[in-house]
């Protein structure tokens, strides 16, 4: 079952099959039910960077400036999307909409059946890192340390949501924009003010913002940084209500579940908190190795680490079931979909098991 030739950039599961993209340049559709390859797109000329699914068209965004449009019944490219004059690193999907932000500073409105571009959208001065569409508007952030938010109906820039640095990513939830900068800050603005500076916060990140997770209703938001420490934050006020701390290197991956938050860090630990109270309940120590990713499932965490493991661990008394090995480099990713995992390794393969861990046994290896 050969099919990438390079590491694989992105993933995802849509009607019992899952799709990765990778740097060859190609992106692979396998058939989760009897594990194998059904089918190659080839037609994008640098890697794969993001991918969407829609009823029976999967899209996919690439290094190569270009979007394209394939037909899932016989895998045929039926539009390429041509406009952007940089690496396309975004894409949001709306009904027969598409949007697409890229590192020429533009984002681009498409019909993505036809693949006639409707709009262009023009005002950030770096590239454009993430996009979210909701009702009639779209949320775009950027290197040029802004978030702006734009009428999809008349295509016009209604607000400018001003950081101090470069903003990697967007969250939306609870009537709140949360940004990622790359300065450490976890911005917050209100989502339904026109005010451009964002809510102030007195217990701000010494480093990198590198993962963000919503807990409860939307009416909390963790974050992790490369200062070792967690924040956890009131979503209606922008204020900090916690400092979680306790590893001793990055913290890379968080992970809501069951009550409880899941904290995967460089230091090779994960550390269970309560999410109330945010109590310190546990440490996890297995792997010998930087954590990087973190899925759950029914009542077990995945841990991936760049020790080429996967670990599933009992979210109730945090005991290590299981040892999943296979992968000869860092599990970057994973993902569940029950009764499967599936996992993305910088060795270039895709794997996918059977759990329970009584079951356990890798049922393909795509490479």
């Amino acid at each position: 079952m050969k099919s990438h030739e390079q590491g694989v950039c992105c993933l995802t599961v849509s009607q019992g099959f899952l799709y990765s993209g990778s740097f060859d340049t190609t992106i692979a559709k396998w058939d989760i039910k009897e594990k194998t390859l059904v089918a190659t797109y080839k037609g994008h000329s640098e890697a794969v960077y993001r991918l969407a699914v829609r009823e029976n068209w999967l899209i996919s965004a690439s290094r190569d400036k270009t979007v394209r449009v394939w037909r899932e019944k016989d895998s045929k490219c039926v539009a390429v999307l041509k406009g952007h004059t940089g690496p396309v690193l975004s894409l949001a999907v709306q009904e027969d909409i598409l949007f697409t932000g890229a590192d020429d500073c533009t984002i681009r409105q498409w019909d993505w059946l036809s693949g006639s571009q409707l709009r262009e959208y023009m005002g950030h001065t770096d590239c454009v890192t993430d996009l979210k569409v909701q009702g009639d508007s779209l949320y775009s952030s950027s290197f040029d340390s802004t978030i702006r938010v734009w009428d999809t109906q008349t295509g016009q820039c209604v607000r400018v949501c001003k950081a101090n640095a470069g903003m990697r990513g967007i969250t939306l939830t609870a009537g709140k924009i949360f940004g990622a900068g790359n300065d450490a800050h976890l911005y917050v603005w209100d989502q339904n003010s026109a005010q451009t500076e964002p809510l102030t916060s007195d217990h701000e990140h010494k480093d990198r913002v590198l993962a963000v997770t919503v807990a409860g209703e939307g009416e909390v938001v963790f974050s992790a940084s490369a200062d070792c420490s967690i924040k956890k934050w009131d979503v209606a006020t922008g204020r900090c209500l916690e400092t979680l701390s306790g590893h001793s290197d990055w913290v890379s991956c968080l992970l809501v579940s069951e009550g409880s938050l899941f904290s995967g860090s460089w230091d090779s630990s994960i550390r269970k908190w309560d999410v109330a109270t945010c109590r310190f309940i546990a440490e996890l120590n297995a792997h010998n190795d930087p954590i990087y990713c973190l899925a759950a499932g029914v009542g077990v965490v995945f841990s991936g680490s760049r020790d080429c493991t996967i670990r599933a661990w009992r979210t109730d008394t945090g005991e290590c079931i299981f040892v999943y090995e296979g992968h000869t480099a860092v599990v970057a990713s994973l993902v569940v979909a029950d009764p499967y995992i599936y996992s993305a390794s910088w060795d270039k393969t895709i794997r996918w098991v059977l759990y329970p861990p009584s079951h356990a046994s890798y049922l393909a290896i795509l490479l």
